[in-house]
C-alpha cells in the first residue's frame, strides 16, 4: 500500500509541476501579448504626432525638426541656415532637437533614440553655480584637496550659515586690505615728524584691522585643531568701526560681528 501511495504522490507532484509550468508560460505569453498592443498604440500615437507637427510647420518627411523653449535667436538662425525646420509646440515629443532653458522642460522619459536635447538628466551638481559650489566643498571627503586652493571661494546665499560665512569673509578681506596698504605704503604715510599723513583715523583703522585678523587666525587655528569653543571674539568691532573699515554702512548680516549687538 505504501508503494502505491508513493507512486500516486509522485504522479500528483509531476502533474502539478507540469500544470504550473504551463500556466506560468501562458501567463507570461499573455503579458507579452498585452504589452505588444500597448507598445503599438504608443508607436502609432508618436507617428500621428510627428505627422501632425510636420503638417503644421510645412516640413517634409526628411526634414529635421527642432523646437526652442526660450529666447535663442542665434541657435534658431544657425539651424534654419542648415535646413532645419522649427515648430512651436514646446510640449510635443516630435522633434529631432530640443533646446531649452531649463532641464525641467525636457521629458526624458519620452525621448526616443536619435532625439537630441541640450541637458543631461540629474546633473545639477555640476551644471548650476550652487550645485558646483556644493560639489567642490564635498571634494574633501573624497580627496585630500581643499577646493579653495584652486577655485574661488563660493557661497550658497540660500543657506543662512553660508550667508554668515560670506559676510565674515567679506569683512576679513576688508581688514586684510587695510593691512596690505599699510605694509605697502606705511613709510610714505608718515610725515617728517612721524605723524600719519592720512591722520589718526588710518592708524586706528590699522589697529582695528590687525585685531580682527588676529581673531580670525585664532578662530581658524581652533577649527583646524577640532577644539571646542570659538576664539572669534577678537573679530567683533562696534558698528561705526566696521563702517569706517568697510567704507560703507555696516551690513545687517554682520550683526554677529558687531559689539553690543550680538552680546
Amino acid at each position: 500500500g505504501g508503494g502505491q501511495d508513493d507512486g500516486r504522490d509522485v504522479m500528483r507532484s509531476s502533474l502539478g509541476s507540469s500544470v504550473g509550468s504551463r500556466l506560468h508560460a501562458h501567463g507570461r505569453a499573455g503579458d507579452e501579448e498585452g504589452q505588444a498592443p500597448a507598445k503599438r498604440r504608443v508607436q502609432r500615437t508618436r507617428e500621428k504626432e510627428w505627422e501632425h507637427v510636420r503638417q503644421q510647420c510645412g516640413a517634409g518627411p526628411s526634414d529635421k525638426l527642432f523646437v526652442l523653449s526660450g529666447n535663442f535667436p542665434g541657435m534658431r538662425e544657425a539651424l534654419v541656415q542648415r535646413g532645419w525646420v522649427e515648430h512651436k509646440e514646446e510640449e510635443s515629443c516630435a522633434f529631432d532637437l530640443k533646446w531649452s532653458l531649463k532641464t525641467s522642460e525636457i521629458d526624458f522619459g519620452r525621448l526616443a533614440p536619435g532625439q537630441v536635447v541640450n541637458h543631461y538628466k540629474m546633473n545639477r551638481s555640476v551644471t548650476t553655480k550652487v550645485g558646483l559650489a556644493s560639489s567642490l566643498r564635498s571634494l574633501k571627503w573624497f580627496e585630500e584637496v581643499d577646493s579653495d586652493t584652486f577655485f574661488p571661494r563660493s557661497y550658497d546665499l540660500n543657506d543662512p550659515d553660508e550667508v554668515d560665512a560670506f559676510v565674515e569673509d567679506y569683512c576679513v578681506i576688508a581688514c586684510t586690505g587695510v593691512l596690505s596698504r599699510y605694509l605697502r605704503d606705511g613709510e610714505e604715510m608718515r610725515g617728517p615728524r612721524g605723524k600719519w599723513a592720512l591722520g589718526r583715523d588710518f592708524k586706528r583703522h590699522v589697529e582695528l584691522a590687525l585685531k580682527v585678523c588676529e581673531g580670525y587666525a585664532a578662530k581658524c587655528t581652533v577649527a583646524d585643531l577640532d577644539e571646542e569653543g570659538n576664539e572669534s571674539t577678537g573679530m567683533r568691532l562696534y558698528a561705526h568701526e566696521w563702517s569706517d573699515i568697510l567704507g560703507e554702512e555696516c551690513p545687517v548680516g554682520a550683526a554677529w560681528l558687531v559689539r553690543g549687538v550680538a552680546d
